[in-house]
């Protein structure tokens, strides 16, 4: 769990710096550079996940390594990574007629570069993992961050727009791979032979498609968007989606990183897995079902005070997409251990599936405004349950009841943090405290929620959580 804490330590610092940064960022820009943003890099960051090939997942699944392999894993990412780079500038064209968003060309074009630094660190992403030495990312995400940000920042004072931030995703890339190929070291030489990788990019070709189609099913909505709504719809959009994934990112994706590679290791036995499983389920959900319950009762409070007022149409779209982001980090969970245990095409199936939902969701959604397309995902979300709760039966002996009884106590605390907050804010906290409402009802629902969970489940949580501390120590190499 050392691991886990380290990269959920860095998204946790990064947070608290996007807290002082993007208010600033936001303010300057507004919502129709943001929908600009938001509607080209789509594009690009597909065109990543088809550039990394799925390897960076092979080598923190423990493949051998040489110094010929690492080499030919490193150039053939690289080229992949530069002819990606012209596909998507030549695709910026018809694109944006199609679209009607002339504005998206330039701007895809200007990020293409970013498609080959983002496919050299690859091998680099993957090392760090099989080495344990999750502290780099740590350092590497916030030094990153801060350097793009402030970038940023400089550039959108200057008068830049939208190229402030093509210029935070460049820098923010170029940034993170030098810092991650110094700690790394990887053996490169001039060696670049296809076929002798040729098993690894077949499991690799799995895992890009399965993370290709859970990428569109998180990212059809923008498209759609702003295709039909407008690029300012948008900019709303995209912040309170991005708001409702934070969770995910520091939280969920720390945990499943740290366990990947014992997941790897006991993949061929099922009630191996079956016990890391649950409590990795029991540990995410008891961490992020709070600030989601959080997001939902204050949103009208927090977007006003750190975004301003031009951001208020964002306040029903991060409360109507509360419970996908939920969702989202439970079925990382789902998602990571097929991933491991080498049942890619499964999860690409699903993948599929939760994509062509999505779609239809958002579609059918934009008739009806923000609040439909909002009301959309939500339904495409929770259609994919049965299909996981199918996978986790049939491979590894997880019946429904079982993933409910994980999540009976998060539910529950949820319960009673929601009718905390609701009597706190009827009570008219506002009127004594007006400036420090929000920080004190975050405060009195964290303390309601840990209280209802350390009352009712807390010994089980405990040995969950040394279970997944014993797993990650010894899953590594």
């Amino acid at each position: 769990m050392i691991g886990a804490a380290f990269m959920s330590a860095g998204n946790i610092i990064r947070f608290g710096l996007q807290l002082v940064m993007l208010p600033i960022i936001a303010r300057m820009l507004g919502p129709h550079v943001y929908g600009v943003a938001s509607f080209a890099m789509p594009l690009i960051s597909l065109a990543s996940l088809i550039g990394d090939t799925g390897l960076s997942s092979a080598v923190a699944g423990g493949a051998q390594m040489s110094v010929k392999i690492e080499s030919n894993i490193f150039w053939v990412s690289v080229v992949s990574g530069g002819s990606l780079a012209l596909l998507v500038s030549l695709i910026a064209v018809p694109m944006g007629y199609i679209s009607r968003q002339m504005e998206i060309i330039p701007v895809i074009i200007g990020l293409s570069p970013l498609l080959i630094v983002s496919a050299a660190t690859t091998l680099l992403n993957g090392l760090i993992i099989r080495q344990h030495r999750f502290w780099a990312f740590m350092v590497g995400d916030i030094l990153s961050f801060i350097l793009s940000s402030l970038t940023a920042i400089v550039l959108a004072l200057n008068g830049f727009g939208i190229w402030s931030l093509v210029a935070q995703m460049l820098v923010l890339t170029g940034v993170k791979f030098v810092w991650l190929f110094s700690i790394s070291r990887p053996a490169i030489i001039l060696h670049m032979k296809p076929s002798e990788i040729r098993s690894l990019i077949s499991f690799g070709l799995d895992v890009v498609g399965a993370n290709v189609c859970n990428f569109i099913g998180r990212n059809v909505d923008n498209m759609i968007i702003g295709s039909t709504m407008g690029l300012t719809n948008l900019g709303w959009y995209a912040i309170a989606y991005q708001v409702i994934s934070i969770p995910d990112a520091i939280v969920s994706g720390p945990i499943l990183a740290a366990v990947y590679p014992r997941l790897s290791k006991i993949s061929g036995d099922p009630s191996a897995v079956r016990m890391l499983f649950m409590a990795c389920l029991s540990i995410v959900a008891l961490i992020v079902t709070p600030a989601f319950v959080g997001l939902e009762a204050t949103a009208d409070l927090a977007v006003p005070l750190i975004l301003g007022a031009k951001w208020l149409p964002s306040v029903h779209l991060i409360q109507l997409l509360v419970p996908s982001g939920w969702l989202f980090c439970i079925y990382s969970i789902f998602y990571t251990t097929l991933l491991a245990t080498g049942r890619s095409r499964d999860q690409l199936r699903v993948g599929a599936y939760l994509a062509a939902a999505t779609a239809v969701g958002v579609a059918g959604g934009a008739m009806f405004g923000a609040a439909g397309v909002g009301i959309g995902v939500g339904f495409a979300t929770f259609s994919a349950a049965p299909w996981y709760f199918r996978l986790a039966r049939t491979k590894w002996g997880i019946g429904v009841s079982d993933i409910f009884e994980a999540l009976g106590p998060p539910i529950g605390g949820a319960a009673f943090m929601c009718v905390v907050l609701a009597t706190s804010r009827l009570a008219g906290l506002d009127r004594f405290l007006p400036l420090a409402e929000f920080p004190l009802l975050i405060a009195v629902g964290c303390t309601a929620y840990f209280g209802f969970v350390a009352v009712f489940r807390r010994p089980a949580l405990l040995g969950h959580l040394r279970f997944v501390r014993k797993a990650r120590d010894r899953g590594a190499p």
